[in-house]
């Protein structure tokens, strides 16, 4: 039956219409989902709600038994209005885990709980108006097939053209990238998941009053070729618009699937690019990702698979130099597996340019590992990490990252985790959220347990309040889902 028809009979006081009622409904049930509801419609809602009582007390009712998204969203705002945040949460949190890339779901929860947190009631879908992101601005990733993205496709899922099919130029400057760089511009950030940007989660990005001082401070670890010219550059974006001027300073390269393990959050089973692909992607490689990079101040890879286990990778790794590539610095993404000390040996040129290096382990234990990392061995990846730890400690490297991806499998050993971080001499420890890039949506609602509605989720809590979290070099997301 239709939610308007439904509405009409929970309807008891007078002057209140069923049109009055869908054009209410209808102003977020049509929304687009791939990104936040739009602020001017959110803004007439919640006037029209604290406007009329009886139209905000018939959406409650009817949400109790309804799973119709356009319902649930505004049940949860008129929950919103009347200051029940917790309610409004926990209406949507169930959707969210069958719609984790609903952007309507995840901002109304993102609302509720700011609004809960700060007590700042904030131009309603503009609560990040006094906040900035650059990344839109300056950053690229450059995924499978060509697509192109300003932000980690699990943070800010809109494409923003292809770099195999258009010219770059146009792609940079697109109509969508410009959409997105308008929501930062006005605060809405309307094309961000604020639920998966640990940026947003964790209160990490830079407010708009201090923004000189947060752009002084990044710079510092690029290379001095290339320093000044972002920091000059970042200075003006705030004020420039949305078209750039100038091409990306980072570079993600997340192109090349080509991995040595096939891991169950990442990929069903091994991908072995054809032939075609293949040459795409070389092709690509000289055409588009040279160029960048000879401008660009840090690139990472691989985004997608392995750069020790690409072909495509490991040729551009052997031809970095000081000429091309004066200022270019690298973020190296590997499961470790590969990272020897004699291939490390292979790549003198890269002595002095590596940012970091990331190694995604995701357990603490042979078992957990064997199950999470299918391909992988255990001992080699930590006798590898033990090499990388030298590497930092040697000053050869600028920081030594270990990844974990927590799921329902390894969340009990996170602790665990810490220590041996400590123990192989890493200087940075990242605990991810997971992302769903190959799950059913059954699957996935099964193995998140940072979403507040999965049943193992209060364990979690429990076991992240531990004082050995609160050590500066942990990144834990899943500080951002409590509730």
């Amino acid at each position: 039956m239709d939610i308007f028809h439904r509405l009409r009979g929970l309807i008891t006081k007078p002057k209140v219409g069923d049109y009055e009622i869908s054009q209410l409904c209808g102003l977020l049930s049509s929304q687009p989902r791939h990104r936040a509801l739009d602020s001017q419609s959110l803004s007439r809602f919640h006037e029209a709600i604290r406007k009329r009582l009886a139209v905000g007390d018939a959406l409650l009712s009817a949400a109790k038994c309804t799973t119709d998204i356009g319902l649930l969203l505004a049940a949860a705002e008129t929950w919103i209005v009347r200051g029940g945040y917790d309610r409004a949460v926990d209406l949507l949190e169930g959707a969210r885990c069958l719609n984790p890339q609903d952007l309507r779901i995840t901002d109304s929860i993102f609302r509720a709980k700011h609004y809960k947190t700060t007590g700042k009631l904030n131009k309603v879908g503009h609560e990040l108006a006094d906040y900035f992101c650059f990344f839109p601005f300056v950053y690229l990733s450059l995924t499978r097939g060509g697509g192109c993205y300003c932000c980690c496709c699990s943070w800010l899922p809109q494409s923003i053209g292809n770099a195999y099919n258009d010219d770059f130029n146009g792609v940079w400057n697109s109509p969508a990238i410009e959409a997105i760089r308008a929501g930062i511009i006005d605060g809405s950030f309307s094309f961000c998941d604020k639920l998966s940007c640990y940026m947003i989660m964790l209160g990490l990005l830079p407010r708009r009053d201090s923004l000189s001082g947060y752009i002084n401070a990044k710079v510092q670890s690029l290379a001095p070729d290339i320093r000044e010219h972002v920091r000059r550059t970042a200075s003006e974006i705030p004020t420039m618009g949305t078209v750039m001027p100038v091409r990306p300073f980072f570079v993600n390269l997340a192109n090349d699937p080509v991995c040595n393990l096939y891991c169950p959050s990442c990929r069903e089973d091994k991908i072995i690019p054809d032939v075609t692909e293949l040459r795409r992607i070389e092709e690509a490689t000289e055409n588009v990702v040279i160029p960048l990079l000879r401008t660009a101040a840090v690139v990472e890879l691989s985004g997608a698979g392995d750069p020790f286990a690409s072909r495509s990778c490991m040729r551009l790794l052997a031809a970095i130099n000081a000429n091309d590539f004066p200022a270019l610095k690298l973020v190296l993404m590997t499961n470790g597996n590969l990272l020897s000390g004699e291939l490390w040996g292979r790549f003198r040129n890269l002595e002095g340019r590596v940012a970091s290096i990331n190694i995604s382990i995701d357990a603490a234990t042979q078992g957990t590992y064997s199950r999470l990392r299918r391909g992988g061995d255990f001992d080699t990846v930590i006798k590898n990490a033990r090499f990388a730890g030298q590497l930092y400690r040697q000053g050869r490297i600028e920081n030594l990252k270990l990844c974990y991806v927590i799921q329902r499998e390894n969340f009990t050993e996170m602790k665990d985790f810490v220590a041996l971080a400590r123990d192989v001499g890493a200087s940075q420890v990242h605990f991810q959220n997971l992302a769903n890039f190959t799950f059913t949506q059954k699957q996935y609602a099964d193995n998140a347990v940072h979403l507040p509605a999965h049943p193992l989720h209060t364990q979690l809590q429990q076991i992240i309040r531990d004082p050995i979290f609160d050590d500066p070099m942990i990144i834990l997301e899943a500080r951002g889902n409590r509730t």
